[in-house]
């Protein structure tokens, strides 16, 4: 079996997807891995310890990407599953040829691929709802549970000595995270956070990007909804810049609530908020992209902040706010049934049973 991403260091696709190489039966399943990206870190040195790793950075033109389908090919894999189609052109690209018997895609990137060489979509049985066999060109499987072994982040609490006005921060104000990438929040639902600050006189948004262009057009677009409603953003608003991940779990203890994206929902932010022990406020969508946060609160025990549309989602981002009681009560019950949304031991074992059986077919 074989996996391949240009996206193997402390990133999403390794967090969500790490799990899967860790624990596979090694007298089953002998694991080869190509991550086809320049940059490497840790992360990348442990894909390399337990996997038969090969790395080809800066695969971008012609021959290069003839080396990669070279190498994967020479293998003679029986499977190779693609952690990342949709984010990276080259996966793609890379995506778009036959390079073994059988391809998977993984939902980094939560889509199907519409690829006719992409043969089966690994997805979660708890973010996908009935009849989302006609979202995918792929045939759906569906893994038990988030369908992933996610590790739980090894958070140093003990170093995480930041308060509110080292990140810019109002005391008296409730803080709602939003440190999703940016372009998960879409104008439609511009209006959600206006509704709230009505509702919230002292909320605060906090949303982080570091590019200059993206940070000004996004503030002006919000800007022009909050005038709207004769509300002024800067009174409710604070973008911050890309920071190292100590310090951003650091922002998570000292916010109030964490605020999912609507429409393409948080994977890897919200296990870490529920790994702070903050109460996560997420929106049940149509589609597995805009069900992740239901699958992962649901999981984990804690279905009471899963709005079924933006007015209950609205209505609870508000009642954590205001009802300080209710907060801490969500806070404790994430703090204690936390342990059961990481490393989900089903996970691995249900992949290698459907790589056996359909293997014993090729």
């Amino acid at each position: 079996v074989g996996y391949i991403s240009s996206r193997f260091r402390d990133l999403s696709a390794t967090r969500f997807f790490l799990g899967w190489l860790r624990e596979h039966r090694r007298d089953l399943i002998d694991v080869y891995t190509w991550h086809v990206g320049s940059k490497t870190d840790a992360v990348t040195k442990e894909v390399r310890q337990i996997s038969r790793f090969k790395h080809l950075p800066d695969c971008a033109e012609g021959d290069r990407v003839d080396e990669i389908c070279t190498s994967v090919r020479a293998m003679e894999l029986d499977f190779l599953i693609f952690l990342d189609v949709g984010i990276d052109p080259l996966m793609t690209q890379l995506a778009a040829l036959r390079l073994a018997p059988i391809q998977c895609l993984a939902w980094d990137h939560p889509s199907t691929s519409g690829l006719p060489t992409m043969d089966y979509a690994l997805s979660s049985e708890l973010a996908e709802p009935v009849g989302a066999e006609i979202h995918y060109t792929e045939t759906l499987v569906r893994l038990p549970g988030t369908g992933v072994s996610y590790t739980k982040p090894r958070i140093p609490f003990p170093l995480l000595r930041k308060i509110r006005a080292d990140f810019g921060l109002d005391d008296n104000s409730v803080v709602y995270l939003c440190c999703q990438s940016i372009f998960k929040f879409l104008p439609g639902n511009d209006d959600v956070y206006v509704e709230i600050a009505k509702r919230v006189p002292n909320a605060q948004f906090v949303f982080v990007n570091s590019n200059s262009l993206v940070r000004t057009d996004f503030e002006s677009r919000l800007g022009k909804s909050f005038a709207q409603s004769g509300l002024s953003l800067r009174h409710h608003y604070l973008m911050l810049s890309h920071m190292t991940h100590v310090d951003y779990w650091n922002l998570q203890l000292v916010s109030d609530v964490f605020l999912d994206s609507i429409g393409w929902s948080s994977g890897g932010s919200i296990h870490d908020a529920v790994a702070c022990g903050i109460p996560v406020v997420t929106l049940r969508g149509d589609i597995m992209r805009a069900r992740q946060g239901l699958a992962i609160l649901t999981q984990a025990g804690i279905p009471e902040t899963i709005a079924m549309n933006k007015r209950q989602y609205i209505d609870l981002a508000v009642k954590l706010a205001t009802n300080t009681e209710y907060r801490r009560q969500i806070a404790l019950e994430t703090k204690e049934k936390k342990e059961s949304l990481f490393s989900d031991r089903r996970v691995t074992p249900a992949l290698e049973s459907f790589l056996m059986g359909r293997a014993s077919r090729i």
